[in-house]
């Protein structure tokens, strides 16, 4: 475990502890010619202000010169709150392709982290941008190696800012942001303490489930299904599979057919075609080709998310990869790694063939050239370095399927043999109503209690047993409480006696989403 070690200031006799770090920094002011002085010959200051919202810190921007391959450049930006810094270091890895300088999360700051982040070794307009794959320079970075040398740069700047020979070390993200974070994990364990790892792009077959569904109703457009109708499945999803006010508690057993709202005879309205019902079962049963499937399909639950990834708001006839209110993001999406992969003048929709094996295979022999995907779960770095790994993907999850995440733990476990071998530095959590990183039915908090957990476990040897996470209905009324189980282990709803005592309770309204009513249970049944 790390330990921190922050000088102590003595005033009167009494030390100045952790709390007041950040009254103890080195002798370094918020320019660049000071910043310069701490760091590597590869990096450099571009610029550093003193920002006053949501709290005074210095907004530090730099880059990295990456070779073997390269030269290639690697921006990173770095918030260093003036006082009140908490002894640790939170990288914010970005979403998508990155592709930009995210500003830092203001509760962050306010509560007394500095915080890091990359633009992934590119810089483009859109966080969906991954044209710039055919550069081995910036595939290598955009994967994995911006994470580390931003990473380098970025905490020799904090450690000396604050004057501290080591502190906490946090790295969080989901997606694309997910998949640099794992392979942080991967390839540099040492880099920190604690690794969140959300719905991480570890598999980037996923591409090939936007491609199969979107290239179908481009080819076939009354099989386009309309967002409307896109709720009428949702609500008939809902009622099949018992859900709890738009939840369904566990996706991996919602068995649905879409066949139940085909129209019959003269019905024209609550009901859907039959080609429409084709392509609910496409992107159910997700892409395949003449070797077998290629990719999990999506869960039923939540079905509206598959408006942004598969559907659109409106017909195909008007998609276009520069409208992407309009657009279903797995268009724009698949268009950006084909291109990436087979030349800017690749057009998936006419010549990728899902009946034709070699170009699946091409498909995903360009992208583990690019090293997108994650070859192994080998994460006995981590293991080694004493570090932590908390995972977690929503059940609902359309873009990156939970299933996808299941295989890649299974697979940890194989490559580590012994469950407790494992559970001893990682952990995954399944999270009900959840879509992509964020969004659906579900709760809302789950960012932040797993940097919590995270925090627990690093800092004071807690393991995550499970989570208690939330979403807030009305602003300041009713609060849903979710109790997340790590998994294998499901939550199983076991109602109490209702405390009428009890304010929050009340406030939540039905039993179910009160964490109090729930357990995790094995597939046994036992408790845990």
């Amino acid at each position: 475990m790390a330990v921190i070690s922050v000088r102590k200031i003595i005033r009167a006799g009494v030390a100045v502890g952790l709390l007041n770090a950040g009254a103890a920094m080195a002798a370094l002011d918020c320019s660049v010619n000071s910043l310069s002085t701490v760091i590597a010959e590869d990096t450099r200051i571009v610029s550093a202000d003193i920002v006053t919202h949501p709290v005074n810190y210095c907004r530090i921007e730099g880059a990295v010169t990456t070779r073997d391959p390269g030269p290639n450049q690697v921006g990173f930006l770095l918030a260093l709150p003036e006082t009140g810094w908490n002894g640790r270091f939170f990288f914010n890895s970005v979403g998508g392709s990155a592709g930009l300088l995210q500003t830092p999360p203001a509760q962050l700051l306010v509560d007394g982290f500095a915080v890091a982040t990359t633009d992934g070794g590119h810089r483009s307009t859109s966080i969906l941008d991954w044209s710039k794959l055919d550069d081995p320079a910036v595939a290598l970075d955009l994967s994995k190696r911006s994470m580390h040398v931003s990473a380098v740069a970025a905490q020799t700047i904090t450690k000396a800012w604050y004057d501290a020979d080591s502190m906490y070390r946090y790295v969080q993200g989901c997606s694309g942001g997910g998949q640099r974070a794992i392979a942080a994990a991967r390839n540099y364990p040492e880099d920190y303490d604690g690794f969140i790892v959300e719905a991480p792009g570890i598999n980037a077959a996923n591409i090939l489930a936007f491609a199969s569904a979107t290239q179908h109703m481009m080819k076939n457009p009354d099989g386009w299904v309309s967002p409307a109708e896109i709720m009428l499945v949702e609500q008939t999803v809902n009622e099949v599979c018992g859900a709890i006010e738009g939840v369904v508690t566990n996706s991996r057993t919602c068995d649905f057919d879409p066949a139940i709202l085909q129209c019959q005879g003269s019905q024209k309205e609550g009901c859907l075609t039959g080609a429409q019902i084709e392509t609910l079962e496409l992107i159910n049963r997700g892409p395949r080709g003449p070797a077998g499937q290629a990719y999990p399909g999506a869960p039923w639950t939540n079905t509206t998310g598959w408006i942004g990834f598969f559907t659109g708001h409106t017909p195909p006839a008007n998609w276009s990869e520069t409208e992407m209110g309009a657009t279903p993001g797995g268009y724009v999406i698949a268009h950006s790694f084909m291109r990436g992969y087979f030349g800017n003048d690749y057009n998936f929709v006419e010549e990728f063939d899902f009946n034709n094996q070699d170009h699946i295979d091409a498909y995903l022999a360009a992208d583990r050239e690019a090293g997108m995907g994650q070859t192994d779960a080998d994460l006995s770095g981590v293991e080694k370095a004493g570090g932590k790994v908390i995972f977690w993907h929503g059940m609902s999850d359309h873009g990156i399927v939970y299933e996808d995440m299941i295989r890649y733990y299974e697979e940890l476990k194989e490559t580590l043999p012994g469950e407790d071998r494992v559970n001893a530095f990682a952990r995954m959590f399944a999270v009900p109503g959840v879509l992509h990183c964020r969004g659906g039915t579900g709760p809302s908090d789950m960012r932040d209690r797993t940097l919590d957990k995270m925090i627990d476990w690093v800092e004071k040897d807690i393991a995550p047993r499970a989570i208690v996470a939330n979403r807030t209905v009305e602003p300041g009324a009713q609060v849903r409480q979710f109790l997340i189980c790590p998994y294998p282990q499901v939550a199983e709803y076991i109602p109490k006696k209702l405390d009428k005592g009890d304010p929050m309770a009340l406030l939540r309204g039905n039993p179910a989403f009160d964490a109090n009513n729930w357990a995790c249970r094995s597939a046994s049944g036992e408790n845990q």
